[in-house]
């Protein structure tokens, strides 16, 4: 079997370069050449796709931390509301048990 230089395959798509692996004899300049560029370029993907994930996750730290201190301000603003509604509820219950003595004096 004779070993010749490999052939440049940059050019070439994915499926071409498939179709030559599948064509090419095993061990082959050709097949070598298909089968290490279809692995670089599945890496090169792989470093795209974690790249991306990567950022995406950043977002989603920073979205988090965000959505912690809203969650956070909302339940204080929650609590004081509460407090408020307690405070309304006594003046009320102040107000009418006044109301009743004036009228209860009146008699």
């Amino acid at each position: 079997m004779p070993n010749g230089a490999a052939p440049d395959l940059r050019g070439l798509t994915d499926d071409e370069i498939w179709d030559r692996l599948h064509h090419g004899q095993v061990g082959s300049p050709l097949y070598d050449q298909a089968k290490l560029t279809l692995q670089l370029r599945n890496l090169e993907r792989q470093t795209q796709a974690s790249a991306a994930l990567s950022n995406a996750t950043a977002q989603l730290v920073a979205a988090t931390t965000q959505l912690v201190a809203a969650t956070n301000r909302l339940g204080a603003f929650t609590q004081n509301m509460a407090r408020a509604t307690w405070a309304l509820f006594l003046g009320s219950a102040v107000l009418a048990i006044a109301t009743i003595g004036q009228l209860l004096i009146r008699r």
